[in-house]
């Protein structure tokens, strides 16, 4: 069975609603993508954009192709509301060849729902995501 890494930034940091989408998904620990940064588009939803001097914090998971395929369709693939894109994180002091999904609205917008923005950052403790991160990208929205 194929094993691959999935880097999430969003609402599936939140390890409750990854085992729903994905149960035999392995959480792995915290990673950092460079060169994007973390925004909430006209949608009202979590996405990442190229910023050339920006990290992402997140979480990787280790995925079968199954669990691809099942967010493939939590994330709208189809409907082409989010993309899948290779990419590499760092993990450990190691790169990593990852996947992520990318929204194609990438213009910075809405506020979040409140239950939404608490569903990222319950995960994003639950990853160790530094508290710095946490409060300047997702408990600004609580306020």
């Amino acid at each position: 069975m194929n094993k691959y890494y999935y880097f999430a930034y969003g609402s599936n940091l939140n390890h409750s609603q990854m085992k729903e989408r994905c149960p035999n998904a392995e959480k792995l620990g915290k990673a950092i993508l460079r060169g994007y940064k973390f925004i909430i588009n006209t949608r009202g939803v979590a996405t990442i954009v190229e910023s050339e001097d920006s990290i992402v914090e997140g979480g990787l998971y280790k995925v079968s192709a199954d669990c691809l395929a099942s967010l493939d369709y939590y994330e709208g693939v189809k409907y082409k509301t989010y993309y899948r894109k290779n990419i590499e994180v760092e993990f450990n002091g190691e790169k990593i060849n990852a996947v992520t999904y990318i929204a194609t609205d990438k213009e910075e917008g809405l506020t979040p729902r409140k239950n939404y923005i608490e569903k990222i950052i319950i995960g994003a403790k639950e990853f160790r995501l530094s508290d710095e991160y946490i409060k300047n990208n997702f408990e600004r929205y609580l306020k």
